[in-house]
């Protein structure tokens, strides 16, 4: 045993949480065994044990002091026996080890017997080891783990934990043959990161070659590999500028107050030239940050500023933090940014507020590591922002900017933020006139359909590529822009079956909600499924969707679908993500603190649940984010925008968004997810339900989804399934304005999106005894809720004629076979689709249905107690609406699970309009009462005046309301003509 690393490598003290009793193979007795029990990638608990000279031992497992234990069942074990003298959990080259699960439902107590059980972690050869050194200020290594990659080979990501300690830090080692063929040329790149978790990961990837040879050492933090062992002695770390006056220098260990004055510190510009101190700022406790107030202020648009401390090792130049977000220095409304082409020149700007210089680099070809033809230097122009003008005709070229400064890597170009047309995988942009991509008939079809309200939408919403891609979907340009644009197409064995376009017009709805079809993270040649929540440029259009990856394609083709949805009256809604971006947008490399959110120890902010989030309070992602969405408004004729998790926008930037937008288009429509997926250090009000009432923004109704359908994970069933929930749906078939609305305008009422679980497989897997029919006919009921309810219908694409995933309840990645729509079901399901699209229908020729105001419905709107404790009927008053030609409505809805249930009519002569079976062949009418099938509902109207009858009193349902006595739902007893036509009787049932 290495008898140094034992007091290196930690063993917990805590509360015993299990025991593992092992047998080794013969021949180790005393050496050590090192086991670790790990939840969610954190360890939870440790034990150690030397081997008896029976081959055994007993290692009783500690909960950690610094993990946060939570009960689980399920564990994942690792189990060392050390062999090359480095003490660790996790197996170096040459130990014994064990990796197994263990469900603690088996209780805490594991037994290995089977010496054969071991395994030997082996080294291809010597040659092959590469040892990497870990160094972290402050010593705290807890879950410290490197994410190792080789991204020029198939071969998967792989993550390797350390295998020891020593006076350094960790050590890891890993073997060049398990990253590619050619050890020669690898290019290994390293990512630590701690407990496996994304948003922990430090600074930037770094990436390991030949060069290095095989020992290398890294310091937490720092972006930097070093050959040789570097000085980890107290040194300054970092420096940011803060304010004109203010520079937060950050060293390697705390320091007492006092223990620091103004004459040890140093800031000298590129001249030579020193900052006066004029005193420091700090508080009564030992802290590793210095903040230094100097007599004059920085310029900061002229001169980089060099920081150093006496008595500590390193010099670095400050970088920009806090300053950026001084209007008056880095933000310029007016700029216009990006490339501005036009046959005679193009002119170039970029925000890079740290970057120490610029250059627009120009190819002929987008390909990697080909040679540019020219590069030409931008000036600064103010407020951060570099500008140049090529002369001549630049079309068809690519470029991209290529990046000077310190915290930027030697030679790196990064793509356009502001980037209309990119290509392949995002990395080049193109020079595109953009009136030539405009298809025939554009002025007329530009503009979308009129829109008097949001009430007045049936909003759908579909994926591109899912479509058209099917088979059976009868396009010819599947799963593109295209397939929205091929008019007349079916089923290929069925001419009366419509399929597209053709489609939607049939079903009826109003617009059309895309999933992201701004430029994405996706190699667009290799196929793999992608939704594209992981945006990379936010001004180009996807080119996974076109026909030509290299051109202008992308966007002719994205308008011929906006054309084509315009010119059926149908308008275009576009589900944009500007809360969060993929890795490889520029944004990370042009100034990451600048663009997102951090914690405060360094990482991103990961509120998005996918690594970082966008800090759209930012003036200048402000800037981009209003720039971005009035493009996509004023060049494409887009209608409206979904927000993905709106929540992580600041609502300033929300307002601000519907200001400049309406401006455009007063009818434009905006709603979003008010919601994250966790906390995010936003500065400012978050755009969720409270921050928008009595604004025109929407947001998903998820209290409504809740109450109608059950809880999106099936933690807790709705109204559909077994009838409970019933306030929740009352008060959502109201427009929600006893709960967060202050408008129907604002409500999006939905059952299902696509996420989660698809509708028909939702009601079949939580209603595990349901028969097919029994599914199909809780599908109608919610949507005869759903779009009798006042405010905003939303269906996702498919479910009007129970689509299926086959109970994949995140299919984001998840491939054609299960998101693709499958046509066929059209012809399955056909009565469903019919019912949803008379439902529409109805809906749409109704405005009773389609309240504008939550006094309106406080007016117009009663609902009444219903017979039993799982139904409901209310009653819309259409006398004097404009447009109306119903007098009055009246729903019925029975949730009861096999009770078919007898209403009670308010008096007079009502006409059905729709029923459990759909609508009716004729008039029928009905009077008195009427039995509504179990898990069905009805809609009733009457055209004539209501006759005069004594005042019916209006019970609002309550949280527990049901029937609280016999004598109030006993119908049957009820047999006097005489007592209903005086409207007694419904006042007894409402």
């Amino acid at each position: 045993m290495h008898k140094d690393n034992a007091t290196l490598y930690p063993m917990s003290k805590g509360t015993p949480l299990a025991t593992l009793e092992i047998v080794a193979p013969p021949g180790n007795a005393d050496k050590t065994i090192i086991a670790t029990l790990k939840s969610n990638g954190q360890i939870v608990a440790q034990g150690q044990s030397q081997i008896t000279r029976f081959d055994d031992a007993r290692i009783i497992l500690v909960n950690s002091e610094h993990a946060i234990h939570r009960c689980s069942s399920d564990y994942e074990l690792w189990a060392t026996l050390d062999k090359d003298g480095l003490e660790s959990c996790y197996p170096g080259f040459m130990d014994l080890f064990i990796h197994e699960s263990w469900h603690f439902n088996e209780g805490p107590w594991k037994q290995f017997t089977d010496p054969l059980i071991w395994k030997e972690k082996k080294l291809s050869k010597p040659s092959n080891r590469l040892r990497i050194h870990y160094h972290r200020y402050g010593g705290y290594y807890d879950g410290i783990s490197l994410w190792t990659w080789n991204d020029n080979s198939e071969v998967p990501p792989t993550e390797i934990f350390e295998i020891g300690r020593d006076e350094f830090g960790l050590i890891f080692d890993l073997d060049k043959a398990d990253y590619g063929v050619d050890v020669d040329t690898l290019r290994i790149g390293i990512l630590p990161r701690r407990g496996g978790d994304w948003s922990l990961k430090e600074d930037d990837n770094k990436y390991w070659d030949s060069s290095f040879g095989n020992e290398v050492y890294l310091i937490g933090t720092v972006n930097y590999i070093w050959k040789e062992r570097p000085d980890t002695r107290q040194h300054v770390m970092a420096a940011f500028i803060d304010t004109q006056h203010c520079v937060a220098i950050q060293i390697s260990r705390p320091v007492d107050p006092g223990e620091i004055n103004s004459e040890s510190v140093f800031i000298i510009d590129e001249n030579n030239q020193h900052k006066k101190i004029k005193h420091l700022a700090h508080g009564d406790k030992p802290s590793d940050t210095i903040t230094v107030i100097t007599i004059d202020p920085l310029d900061v648009g002229s001169h980089s500023y060099f920081i150093s401390l006496e008595n500590f090792g390193g010099t670095v130049i400050a970088s920009l933090r806090d300053i950026l977000h001084d209007a008056e220095l880095f933000y310029d409304a007016q700029a216009k940014l990006g490339a501005i082409y036009s046959p005679s020149s193009t002119t170039f700007r970029l925000f890079a507020p740290t970057a120490n210089s610029v250059e627009v680099v120009l190819y002929d070809i987008p390909v990697e590591d080909s040679s540019p033809f020219r590069a030409i230097l931008m000036k600064k122009i103010g407020k951060g922002v570099f500008e140049c003008t090529v002369q001549g005709d630049t079309l068809g070229k690519f470029y991209r900017y290529r990046l000077q400064g310190q915290k930027f890597p030697a030679n790196i170009e990064v793509l356009d933020p502001y980037a209309i047309n990119t290509v392949g995988e995002s990395r080049f942009s193109r020079i595109t006139n953009l009136l030539e991509t405009n298809p025939m008939d554009w002025e007329r079809f530009r503009v979308g359909p009129p829109l008097d309200s949001p009430v007045d939408m049936v909003i759908y919403e579909v994926n591109v590529r899912d479509f058209t891609i099917a088979g059976n979907s009868g396009a010819n340009h599947k799963g593109l822009f295209l397939g929205f644009t091929e008019q007349g197409i079916h089923l290929p064995d069925a001419t009366d079956i419509p399929t597209g376009l053709d489609h939607l017009q049939e079903l009826g709805i109003t617009h059309v909600q895309l999933l992201p079809v701004q430029d994405f993270s996706k190699d667009e040649d290799d196929g793999i499924y992608n939704w594209g929540y992981m945006t990379i440029a936010f001004n180009s259009p996807e080119g996974w969707y076109s026909t030509n990856k290299l051109d202008d394609s992308r966007i002719r083709e994205f308008k011929h679908l906006v054309s084509a949805l315009h010119a059926r009256n149908i308008g275009v809604i576009m589900d944009v993500v500007y809360n969060h971006t993929d890795y490889s947008s520029p944004f990370h490399i042009i100034n990451a603190p600048y663009f997102y959110r951090f914690y405060a120890e360094g990482n991103y902010a990961n509120g998005s649940g996918v690594g970082n989030d966008f800090r759209t309070e930012s003036p200048m992602v402000r800037k981009y984010i209003i720039d971005s969405l009035k493009y996509w408004v004023e060049e494409y004729g887009v209608d409206g925008f979904r927000f993905d998790l709106m929540a992580l926008i600041d609502f300033e930037t929300m307002r601000e968004v519907e200001v400049e937008l309406r401006k455009i288009k007063p009818n434009i429509v905006i709603y979003g997810e008010p919601w994250s997926s966790g906390h995010s250090p936003i500065k400012g009000q978050a755009t969720d339900k409270n921050a928008i009432r009595h604004t025109s923004i929407g947001a998903f109704n998820d209290h409504f989804r809740n109450a109608l359908g059950g809880s999106p994970n099936g933690s807790e069933l709705g109204f559909l399934q077994n009838g409970t929930h019933r306030e929740g749906v009352a008060i959502g078939l109201e427009g929600s304005y006893r709960d967060w609305a202050s408008q129907p305008t604002q409500t999006i009422n939905y059952m299902t999106c696509h996420d989660n679980l698809v509708l028909y497989d939702k009601l079949k897997w939580f209603s595990p005894n349901a028969s097919e029919q029994d599914v199909i006919t809780m599908m109608k009921l919610g949507y005869l809720v759903l779009f009798t309810a006042q405010g905003i219908p939303f269906i996702h694409a498919g479910e009007e004629f129970a689509r299926t995933k086959y109970g994949h309840g995140n299919s984001y990645n998840a491939g054609d076979e299960i998101n693709r729509i499958d046509w066929l079901l059209k012809v399955k399901n056909h009565d469903l689709f019919v019912y949803t699209r008379d439902l529409i229908r109805i809906r749409k020729q109704h405005p009773l249905f389609r309240l504008r105001l939550a006094e309106q419905i406080k007016e117009r709107v009663k609902t009444h107690l219903p017979p039993t404790a799982k139904s409901l009927i209310y009653l819309i008053d259409g006398a004097d609406l404009e447009n109306e030609t119903w007098k009055e409505s009246c729903v019925l809805i029975n949730g009861e699970d096999s009770l078919d249930v007898e209403f009670l009519l308010p008096p007079g002569r009502w006409l059905v309009a729709i029923d459990g079976n759909g609508t009716a062949d004729k008039p029928r009418a009905v009077e008195y009462r009427v039995t509504v099938r179990h898990k069905s509902g009805m809609i009733l109207y009457r055209v004539e005046e209501q006759p005069e009858i004594i005042e019916i009193i209006a019970l609002a349902i309550k949280e527990d309301a049901g029937v609280t006595s016999e004598d109030e739902i006993e119908q049957g007893s009820i047999s006097d003509k005489a007592e209903i036509e005086t409207g007694e009787v419904f006042e007894k049932q409402g």
